[in-house]
C-alpha cells in the first residue's frame, strides 16, 4: 500500500544534505585563509580542502537523493535541499574549473625552455631558507625560450625590476659574469587563491648581440599542477618581450 503523503515532514535526506554542504564550504574557505597564514604548509591546505570537497561531493549526492524522494511522496524540504545543493556546486566550481582547464595538458607537475642542457634550482643557504631542499627535478613540457635584444647585464637588471614588479620572491640571484657570462636567479611565485608555492630557476645565456633567457618551473608539491608550470613560463616570457620591446 502506498504511505499517505506527509506534506509537514521534511524527506529523509534534507538535513544532511544543508549540514554537509555548509560544512563542506567553511572547510573550503578555511582552507583559503589558512594558506596564506605564514604557518601554513600546502600539505595542511590541500588536506583542509580535500575534505571540504568530498563533503560538498556527498551533499549533492544526498540532495539529489532527497529531491527523489520528495517529488515521490510528497514530503517537504525543497528550499533547504535546493539551498545545500546550491552551496556545494558553488564550493565544487573553482575545482571543476581547473579540472576543465587541464583537459588536454600533459600530467606534470614541471615545465622549462630547455630539455638538452637542464637547469638547476640553487642549493645555497639563503634558497633553503625559503623553500627547502627541492628533490629530483624532471621536466616533461617543454617551452620555447625568450631571447631578447638586451646584453646580459641589462637582461639581468629587467629580470630582478619585473620580478619585483609581479610580487615574486627571489630566493638567490647570480648576475651574469664568469668565463661563460651565465647569470641565474631563482624565484618562487605563489597562487593567488591557495597560496601554493611555484619554484623557478631562471638561468641568463649571452648571445651574439642578444641574451637567451630559459627558465624552469614546478609546482613543490605534488605531481599534477594542472598546466600551472606552463603558464608561469609563459607569464614571464610575454612580460619579459613586453619589456625588450620598450
Amino acid at each position: 500500500m502506498r504511505p499517505i503523503p506527509r506534506f509537514d515532514t521534511p524527506a529523509r535526506g534534507t538535513r544532511v544534505t544543508r549540514r554537509l554542504a555548509v560544512l563542506g564550504s567553511v572547510l573550503a574557505a578555511v582552507a583559503v585563509v589558512w594558506a596564506h597564514h605564514p604557518l601554513s604548509t600546502p600539505i595542511e591546505v590541500l588536506a583542509i580542502l580535500a575534505t571540504g570537497l568530498v563533503c560538498a561531493v556527498f551533499a549533492v549526492s544526498s540532495g539529489i537523493k532527497a529531491l527523489g524522494r520528495i517529488w515521490r511522496t510528497g514530503e517537504s524540504g525543497v528550499g533547504s535541499v535546493l539551498f545545500g545543493l546550491l552551496l556545494a556546486v558553488l564550493t565544487l566550481a573553482y575545482p571543476g574549473y581547473l579540472a576543465a582547464v587541464a583537459v588536454g595538458h600533459p600530467l606534470s607537475a614541471l615545465a622549462t625552455t630547455d630539455g638538452t642542457t637542464p637547469l638547476r634550482f640553487s642549493r645555497s643557504a639563503r634558497a633553503f631558507a625559503l623553500r627547502g631542499w627541492l628533490g629530483p627535478q624532471r621536466p616533461e613540457v617543454f617551452e620555447k625560450p625568450v631571447v631578447l635584444d638586451l646584453e646580459p647585464t641589462e637582461t639581468y637588471a629587467a629580470l630582478s625590476k619585473l620580478l619585483a614588479e609581479l610580487h615574486w620572491r627571489i630566493a638567490d640571484s647570480v648576475p651574469p659574469g664568469g668565463r661563460l657570462g651565465l647569470g641565474h636567479i631563482d624565484a618562487v611565485t605563489y597562487s593567488p587563491i591557495l597560496h601554493l608555492p611555484q619554484d623557478l630557476a631562471i638561468r641568463i645565456s649571452p648571445l651574439a648581440g642578444q641574451t637567451r633567457v630559459d627558465i624552469l618551473s614546478a609546482a613543490r608539491l605534488g605531481f599534477y599542477d594542472f598546466g600551472e608550470s606552463q603558464a608561469t613560463i609563459r607569464q614571464l616570457a610575454t612580460a619579459l618581450e613586453a619589456a625588450d620591446d620598450e
